[in-house]
């Protein structure tokens, strides 16, 4: 790890010199410090599958029986860093078997696997048909979750961060027909946002989903691009900082969106903070480039000129 760094090449002679310049860095060998664990549940229930590992991968891949998992509303992939994690939303008997995650670096592979199993529910347990989605609002916009059930529950709850929530001006609790519940904060602000959880209950059990709550303020930019020279073989950075944190960002230069290579590498250094590395200028890096950064709340941008 200590040969990570910037080198440079000079060669000089009578006419003059000429140099070349690049950037090496020695990634470790990954290791986990959490692996995966055997989780066990009751179909309608959501499964979590996490690990830590002692260095940021440069991928990560999720698989169940072999077959790779791509997200989506039942399969929520989600991580940073050192820290990643699966979850099975609403999970059915069919979910159940191998579930194994694969982090990759220049130095190899490392993996992990567990078994989920997925009991089914006792009858008359009321059961989650469809179960809440994470859901994301601006500030000051409506944040609304639903769910399904089948059965006949005597009880039902709406939680936030595991405390029972109360109807109110800005807390809805609706019953839309037999199956549906819908929770709904009008007037999103920032204490709204957590871990929402419904319970639906009766005297042969209990059936459950949670999702998660996040609400986006507009962002603004804080400090912009600035104009930059580089000599041909260079490497430098451009960077940008925000009010809130953001979705989306994206770079383009001359009105193309740039993707990212080992001469443009984009980077996340915080929620707020965003680079883009240049690595050994080109006379044709000339030019105007642009980040564009957004969430639910809106977008803002900046320019410079290199």
């Amino acid at each position: 790890m200590d040969n990570t760094g910037d080198y440079k090449c000079v060669i000089e002679n009578d006419a003059g010199s000429a140099e070349s310049s690049g950037k090496l860095t020695v990634e470790p060998k990954l290791t986990f410090l959490k692996p995966l664990k055997d989780q066990e549940i009751t179909e309608g229930e959501n499964a979590e599958f996490s690990v830590e590992t002692n260095a940021k991968p440069r991928t990560v891949k999720w698989y169940k029986n072999g077959q790779e998992i791509k997200p989506d509303g039942h399969f929520v992939i989600s991580g940073d860093d050192t820290k990643y994690s699966l979850v099975i939303k609403n999970a059915q008997l069919s979910d159940a078997g191998q579930i194994k995650v694969v982090l990759s670096n220049s130095a190899g592979d490392a993996e992990s696997s567990a078994n989920l199993t997925v009991k089914k529910a006792k009858a008359g347990v009321p059961k989650i048909v469809k179960g809440l989605e994470d859901q994301v609002a601006a500030k000051g916009a409506s944040l609304v979750f639903e769910v399904k059930i089948e059965g006949e529950p005597t009880t039902i709850r709406w939680l936030k961060d595991g405390k029972p929530l109360e109807a109110g001006a800005n807390i809805i609790m609706e019953k839309i027909d037999d199956q549906t519940y819908r929770l709904t904060i009008p007037k999103a602000d920032l204490p709204d946002e957590g871990e929402y959880k419904f319970e639906a209950a009766n005297d042969s059990g209990k059936a459950t989903s949670d999702a998660k709550g996040e609400v986006d303020e507009k962002p603004e930019i804080v400090k912009g691009l600035e104009d930059l020279e580089m000599s041909v073989g260079d490497d430098d950075v451009l960077k940008v900082e925000v009010s809130a944190p953001v979705r989306t960002v994206k770079w383009y230069k001359n009105g193309q969106e740039i993707k990212p290579s080992s001469h443009f590498e984009p980077k996340k250094l915080s929620p707020k903070k965003y680079e883009l590395q240049i690595n050994k200028a080109e006379l044709d890096d000339t030019a105007t480039y642009k980040v564009v950064l957004g969430n639910a709340a809106g977008e803002c941008d900046s320019s410079c000129a290199l």
